[in-house]
């Protein structure tokens, strides 16, 4: 992965981290990282389908917080990757929370008809915050 890419996932992550309050006791949050990449690459339509529909999964309740966007143009920076169409940031509570949100009809459902069906590819990164 390249350094830049790593630190654009990152930083993602710590402003998802940011609205999650994490008191003396409780495990550090799961950030769940997304990139898709659209069978029809650039088609805005199909981009912004896959937004919407990822912002109607805080309906889940085991989802804390989600950042949903498009990539910015690496303007020419070798170590920027910005060849996804969609990019998500999701935290949860812990691996337990992730594991619900991911079985949770609502959330199979979407997935079923709508990411599967526009998305080429998608890579998944999931990482609890470090101590």
């Amino acid at each position: 992965m390249r350094p830049a890419f790593a630190l654009r996932i990152l930083a993602g992550a710590l402003l998802a981290a940011a609205a999650l309050p994490v008191s003396a006791g409780q495990p550090a949050p799961l950030h769940h990282v997304v990139f898709c990449w659209l069978k029809e690459p650039g088609n805005e339509a199909h981009r912004a389908e896959i937004i919407r529909v990822t912002r109607e999964l805080t309906m889940i309740p085991e989802l804390r917080s989600v950042a949903v966007g498009t990539p910015v143009p690496g303007g020419g920076r070798a170590v920027a990757d910005d060849s996804f169409d969609v990019g998500v940031v999701m935290t949860f509570r812990n691996p337990e929370e992730l594991q619900a949100y991911v079985q949770h009809p609502e959330h199979v459902r979407r997935l079923r008809e709508t990411l599967q069906p526009l998305c080429g590819r998608v890579l998944v990164y999931d990482f609890i915050d470090a101590p």
